[in-house]
Parts: C-alpha cells; sequence; structure tokens
C-alpha cells in the first residue's frame, strides 16, 4: 500500500501531495499587508465605511481594494444604531 501525505496552503487551501518543500516555496509566496495603516482611504460621502483603500503590502507595492461589503453587522457595543439597522442594510446591499 502506498502512503500520500496531502499538505494544504494555510493561505488559500491549495492541495500538493507528497511535496512538502513545493508547499513551502508555495506558501512562501503569497503577498501579505504589512498591517499599518492604509496609504489612502476614500469615503463616499453619506457612508461609514471607506469606499477604497490603498494598502502597503510586504513587498512595498501599494493594492488598491475597491467597494467592500460588510460581512457581518456591527455589535451594539461598536455601533450607536446597534444591529437592527445595519443587518438591514447588509441585506439589501447583497440582494441586488
Amino acid at each position: 500500500m502506498k502512503q500520500k501525505t496531502i499538505y494544504t496552503c494555510e493561505k488559500c487551501r491549495l492541495e500538493i501531495t507528497d511535496d512538502f518543500d513545493a508547499m513551502l516555496k508555495h506558501e512562501s509566496n503569497h503577498i501579505a499587508p504589512t498591517f499599518q495603516r492604509p496609504k489612502a482611504i476614500t469615503y463616499k460621502r453619506g457612508h461609514d465605511y471607506p469606499i477604497c483603500i490603498q494598502i502597503e503590502m510586504e513587498n512595498g507595492a501599494i493594492v488598491e481594494y475597491y467597494t467592500p461589503i460588510e460581512v457581518s453587522p456591527p455589535t451594539k457595543e461598536e455601533s450607536p444604531r446597534g444591529n437592527e439597522d445595519n443587518l438591514q442594510e447588509t441585506i439589501s446591499l447583497n440582494s441586488n
């Protein structure tokens, strides 16, 4: 009987069979943000969240992310409006 080992990338879930070195090389090729403050933030009037964020990556590149979608409403402790208003807003945004 032949035994196989499947390695799964913790960042993108890619599976590589029997080649640990290939998995290490693959995982090291993912570029992560530096977790600093964003380089630039763009807000749209009347919206709480930014519509565009520029983030510096660990290799020095600046990547721009557009139109974020709220995937989880804030808790009452985080928002003076509470969950109910934000949940309805999130549902209507995602249903279009």
